[in-house]
């Protein structure tokens, strides 16, 4: 089933805090696997949360969703921001599929327009392969500002940003571009106890 989430946003505007909390999360149970999103930055915030609340559901550690829940944002933000770029906004449409198998969570995201290039992607590959090597630490990349409520919908004002060299970091490298880097397929593996990293991604509990 696909569910467009343009009359959903409008109408959890409308809610009270804890309603949202509770909207979204029901619409993560049911059995929904593909999204459609308009291409607008308001609408991260749901994506992201989506996202968490049904990983929650099959069981995945509470900071691995920490860093499931980031990742996402920066995937849809990315798409937003690069992938919309040049798309009337009522045409922009960022398509969300997500996937589950033997505590494997995927996570698709399709963005309507330009592609990640693919000297951007060997770049983000070329420096988490010097990082797992040794050879970079963690603190190379920038830390961006602490936790902020923004319109009630958002947990972080750090909701994206930090570029596709984290999109590996956090999901230890399981990280496709297809269809010229205009797909992006993100791949998490329940761990069975989580473990706090420092540094460049400081795992903060969400609000």
């Amino acid at each position: 089933m696909v569910l467009n989430l343009k009359d959903v946003y409008e109408r959890l505007a409308r809610l009270s805090r804890n309603e949202r909390e509770e909207t979204i999360t029901q619409m993560a149970v049911k059995n929904f696997r593909f999204f459609t999103f308009p291409g607008q930055i308001e609408y991260l915030s749901i994506a992201r949360r989506l996202v968490r609340a049904r990983a929650s559901r099959l069981g995945f550690p509470e900071e691995q969703l920490d860093d499931l829940e980031y990742a996402v944002g920066e995937a849809f933000g990315n798409a937003v921001k690069h992938g919309c770029k040049g798309i009337p906004e009522r045409k922009a449409r960022i398509e969300v599929s997500l996937g589950t198998s033997k505590g494997h969570f995927k996570v698709e995201t399709i963005q309507p327009g330009e592609g990640v290039s693919d000297e951007i992607i060997r770049e983000a590959r070329n420096r988490y392969a010097l990082f797992r090597e040794g050879k970079i630490e963690e603190g190379t990349a920038p830390i961006l500002p602490e936790e902020e409520i923004h319109d009630g919908l958002t947990r972080r004002t750090a909701e994206h940003g930090r570029g596709l060299y984290s999109l590996l970091h956090v999901t230890k490298g399981r990280v496709s571009w297809l269809n010229d880097g205009r797909k992006l397929i993100l791949t998490f593996i329940k761990r069975k106890e989580s473990k706090r990293r420092k540094g460049v991604f400081p795992q903060r509990r969400l609000l």
